[in-house]
């Protein structure tokens, strides 16, 4: 690797615009994966992910955290939930800021050489870089620590954060100017010390993304991580279902119908496609420290939420997950292939299937899907041989002719 002092961390960051689910966002990216600048930010982030300040719960763990929570406010008499984001967070958060008041003297000399050779060409954390998501992390942590005294005289009960998204669930109502009062002041305390390139964090105090909700006005509902929550008042006391909100419904369907349509000549290519849409799918990628590991690449919902509280899912929700791609071919006014005619609820190509029975495509060579197997499925695809080809440079193939669905 080229000595810190000559690396020039800008010359491989660019710029792209990406869509998800409607919203359309600019974002950095390094483009060079084989740079000596790109190594050295992965040797950062090693560096930091060891410590103590690091943690990240996962999508799963804390819709699971926010669901119990929610059960046991079944017999509450008061409560209030409060979600808010921060503005723009990423780009808020100076990296030399991260370093002077938090890492500075928990590294070793090699990761602050680097730290400090970075901290001075990138002085924010833009997203799309890997390394911002750690610095990120970090902040969100040391933040929410903070939070959390500063709200324990209000009954805070839980506290929930994934990077920019908060929720903060109360066992009696506390009132929305003070919870923004102690939102602010903390910010304050974690963000707002004196520094020659400051930070810029603030919250949404206004519009959807800043939620607050009391026992006073049930019925409820807000969204979290692709859940939408409904609380009311039942009869047994208070109660609340889970469903998938109207956004992720019509962003899965306008994906398979796009599909459809793109090869609706083809039957057995849209058969890969299909197949691989109703599944999750894990594949072996390479890691920051350059061994294997497992990831999801595409998720619409968990496997685990949806089955460990099935009871809770409306019944709206278990209609789509059960019948959306058969319903894609009904309102394109299409005949279903050969393979979807008995519409089976035990279907490979069925969501609900997949999803309660924890089916997944595993991509990988020593205990997933048989070589053989996996060249059936993504041969119809290409136009490339497969016979001889390896069995991740085949993976790959399906990878790249996908849409990542979270």
């Amino acid at each position: 690797m080229k000595d810190i002092k000559s690396l020039d961390f800008n010359s491989v960051i660019a710029t792209k615009t990406i869509t998800r689910f409607g919203k359309t966002r600019e974002v950095h990216y390094v483009f060079d994966k084989h740079s000596d600048e790109f190594k050295a930010m992965c040797k950062l982030a090693d560096a930091l992910k060891v410590l103590d300040e690091y943690r990240r719960m996962t999508y799963t763990q804390i819709t699971e955290s926010i669901i119990k929570n929610l059960q046991s406010l079944k017999h509450a008499k008061e409560f209030t939930i409060v979600k808010f984001d921060f503005v723009g967070y990423f780009e808020s958060l100076s990296t030399k800021y991260i370093y002077d008041y938090i890492l500075k003297d928990k590294l070793d000399d090699k990761a602050r050489e680097i730290m400090n050779a970075y901290c001075a060409q990138v002085p924010y954390a833009y997203a799309g870089i890997g390394i911002s998501n750690t610095f990120a992390d970090i902040m969100t942590n040391v933040f929410k620590e903070q939070l959390l005294t500063n709200l324990c005289k209000e009954g805070i009960v839980g506290a929930y954060s994934y990077v920019d998204d908060f929720v903060l669930i109360f066992d009696k109502i506390v009132s929305k100017e003070q919870v923004i009062d102690v939102i602010n002041s903390t910010i304050a305390q974690v963000f707002g010390k004196e520094h020659d390139v400051p930070n810029k964090v603030s919250i949404y105090t206004k519009g959807p993304k800043f939620n607050y909700l009391t026992s006073e006005n049930l019925p409820l509902s807000f969204v979290n991580l692709g859940y939408l929550f409904n609380v009311a008042k039942g009869k047994d006391g208070i109660s609340f279902t889970i469903s998938l909100p109207k956004y992720k419904q019509d962003a899965f369907k306008n994906l398979i119908k796009k599909v459809i349509t793109e090869n609706v000549g083809n039957v057995e290519a849209l058969r890969t496609y299909l197949y691989a849409y109703a599944h999750r799918i894990v594949t072996k990628v390479k890691g920051t420290n350059s061994k294997g590991k497992n990831v999801s690449f595409s998720r619409l919902s968990s496997s685990y939420i949806l089955s460990n509280y099935y009871e809770y899912f409306d019944e709206s929700s278990i209609v789509f997950y059960k019948n959306a791609i058969f319903d894609c071919f009904d309102e394109l006014g299409l005949a279903l292939p050969y393979y979807l005619a008995d519409r089976s609820e035990s279907s490979s190509y069925n969501l609900h299937h997949n999803i309660v029975k924890h089916k997944a495509l595993v991509l990988n060579k020593k205990f997933g899907l048989p070589y053989k197997n996996l060249v059936k499925l993504v041969q119809p695809i290409t136009d490339k041989d497969l016979s001889n080809m390896e069995y991740y440079k085949v993976a790959q193939i399906l990878l790249d002719h996908m849409t990542q669905v979270f």
